[in-house]
């Protein structure tokens, strides 16, 4: 679960889950439907989700397919990518619209990208994934994920990834593939996420934080109390 960190987003949240494929969507849903009304019956789980969209000005929804052929970086295994899910705090993701006809083009940049970025050390990881349905036109997301917000300062540029020629092909490519960029910087929302367990275990005090059990406090005799218990010891002989 993502939660807004800039003014361009302000209350907007973004709810993120990955499935292998389009029959494992139907399966998910029909799984969470189902437990909902289990734990709080059909009645009341109908209700919460009544709830839920009357607190919406607008929602939608998007299917993304991981282009990880166009990231860079990218963790290896499962193990190292809910790794760094899980210590991950902050994530800038820009939405590239490309222009009809313009596709292998851009993802041509970005393969240029990718290997040109893989030979530099301070380079970080970039996550590219493309809009599968429910968008409009191409759309690639690239996404970049930090453990705070100073991450992203003294990142190597992409004129200094490219190199002057590639960084002239980059400009060029831009003028002439892309027909809108759209930047957004979140946070994670522990509070309101229920990560995998290998992505909660890699830092479980924040995404499991423990409760905070305040010690009972000892009630304070009334003013009024005080004087009944002192006009009582005044009476005895």
């Amino acid at each position: 679960m993502l939660g807004p960190r800039d003014s361009q987003v302000n209350d907007v949240h973004q709810f993120t889950s990955t499935r292998k494929d389009y029959a494992d969507i139907d399966k998910v849903s029909e799984a969470a439907m189902t437990a909902a009304n289990k734990a709080f019956g059909k009645e009341v789980a109908e209700k919460m989700g009544r709830d839920f969209e009357n607190c919406l000005v607008w929602s939608r929804s998007e299917l993304r397919r991981r282009r990880w052929d166009l990231s860079r970086k990218a963790p290896t295994d499962a193990a190292a990518y809910a790794k760094m899910i899980g210590e991950s705090r902050v994530l800038r993701t820009t939405a590239v619209h490309i222009r009809p006809g313009h596709g292998a083009e851009f993802e041509a940049l970005l393969r240029e990208a990718k290997e040109a970025g893989e030979k530099i050390a301070n380079a970080q990881p970039i996550f590219v994934s493309q809009v599968a349905e429910r968008g409009k036109g191409a759309t690639y997301y690239v996404t970049s994920l930090r453990s705070s917000l100073g991450g992203f300062d003294k990142n190597p540029t992409i004129r200094e990834i490219l190199g002057e020629e590639g960084f002239k092909r980059f400009q060029q490519v831009n003028a002439d593939a892309v027909e809108q960029t759209e930047s957004a910087l979140f946070r994670f929302s522990p509070d309101l996420s229920n990560p995998p367990e290998g992505i909660a275990s890699a830092s479980a005090d924040f995404w499991h934080p423990k409760a905070m059990v305040a010690a009972a406090a000892k009630p304070k005799a009334t003013a009024a109390k005080a004087a009944e218990v002192k006009a009582a010891a005044e009476k005895k002989p």
